[in-house]
């Protein structure tokens, strides 16, 4: 475990107010997601990425918009739709930035008992839920981002193996099926609990390229 995420659990442990383990773990997930994205070019928003039929640029608003709507929710924000939609990163991709920023901020905080996740329930969930959901979503599209970019991507053992134990429970039924579905079916492979085993269980092979 990253040192600073073993000093906010300490400083989290001395607050009078709660925080949850995986709110941590969330964090440090988005810190490596925003290493990943400050390495991508205008040159390459075009590539194809893992998420089927999306380009880079696609990809990159898609996760702007998710950002804004967890951010919105965790603030105890009613339920809005609008605040999920993608929004495009444009030039210098501020907009994606400020969005991750949004939800470290939150994450820095005592969470409301539970926010909206409009893609995993029409009512609001326990925030603890909705953080480990949105980690799941973090990690695979930093791989996402990294594997179309051809660049590194290292998240913290505690992080994946975190995120792993949730991907495990995601049902692996029809509705990975539908229309737009966040995940394919599950590869051969994912029993380990490594970034190659993760990426198995969300229908990601870990040897995919832009160029086949």
């Amino acid at each position: 475990m990253n040192w600073w995420i073993e000093l906010f659990i300490y400083l989290c442990r001395l607050s009078t107010v709660t925080y949850d383990i995986g709110q941590a773990l969330a964090l440090d997930a988005l810190w490596t997601l925003n290493e990943v994205c400050e390495q991508v070019t205008d040159d390459q928003l075009g590539l194809p990425t893992p998420c089927t039929g999306w380009n880079l640029s696609t990809l990159l608003d898609h996760m702007t918009g998710q950002h804004r709507g967890i951010a919105a929710s965790l603030s105890g924000a009613a339920e809005d739709l609008d605040a999920w939609r993608p929004l495009p990163v444009g030039p210098g991709r501020v907009d994606l930035f400020a969005s991750i920023q949004a939800v470290r901020d939150r994450l820095l905080t005592e969470l409301p008992p539970s926010a909206w996740l409009p893609e995993v329930a029409p009512t609001p969930l326990p925030s603890a839920v909705v953080v480990r959901a949105h980690l799941v979503d973090t990690v695979a599209h930093g791989w996402d981002v990294a594997a179309t970019i051809g660049g590194p991507v290292r998240f913290s053992p505690a992080t994946l193996a975190a995120a792993y134990q949730v991907a495990r429970q995601i049902s692996d039924g029809p509705e990975r099926d539908r229309p737009g579905s966040a995940f394919a079916h599950a590869l051969p492979g994912g029993d380990e609990p490594t970034l190659a085993g993760y990426l198995a269980l969300l229908g990601r092979d870990i040897a995919w390229s832009p160029v086949g």
